[in-house]
C-alpha cells in the first residue's frame, strides 16, 4: 500500500511539472500534442493506481454503486415458485398417506364387524 502511495505521489508530482512548465492552465490548448499526451497518460496512471487503494473516499463510492447483496442469514430465503410448488406437493402426500392410514383403519373395523356380525347370526 505504501508502495502504491509512494508511485500515485511521484506521478502526481511528473504532471504537475509537466503542466507547470508548459505554462497556466488556460495556455493549455496551446500546448503541443505530445504534452498533451504524457499529461493525459499520467492521469489515467494515477487513477488506475488509485482505484487499487482501500480508502474511505473509494469504499464509499463503490458502495454507491453497486448495492451490497442481502445476507442469507439475514434476509432469509427468498422462495421461488418451484419451492412453492414443491412445499404445496410434500404437504399433499403427507394428506394422501394420512387418509390411506384412516381407509385402512376404516376396512380392519369394517371386517371386525362383518366377523361379529356372522358369529351372531351363527349362534
Amino acid at each position: 500500500m505504501l508502495l502504491l502511495t509512494v508511485q500515485i505521489a511521484e506521478l502526481q508530482a511528473k504532471l504537475a511539472a509537466s503542466e507547470s512548465t508548459d505554462g497556466p492552465s488556460t495556455l493549455r490548448p496551446t500546448l503541443g500534442l505530445e504534452a498533451q499526451k504524457q499529461s493525459a497518460e499520467l492521469q489515467k496512471q494515477i487513477d488506475s493506481l488509485s482505484t487499487l487503494l482501500l480508502t474511505s473516499a473509494n469504499v464509499d463510492m463503490q458502495r454507491d454503486n453497486v448495492p451490497r447483496p442481502v445476507s442469507p442469514v439475514k434476509g432469509g430465503r427468498r422462495t421461488t415458485q418451484a419451492d412453492q410448488i414443491a412445499a404445496e406437493l410434500a404437504d399433499a402426500l403427507s394428506d394422501l398417506a394420512a387418509a390411506e392410514d384412516e381407509v385402512s383403519s376404516l376396512r380392519e373395523a369394517l371386517a371386525e364387524a362383518r366377523a361379529e356380525c356372522v358369529t351372531a347370526h351363527v349362534d
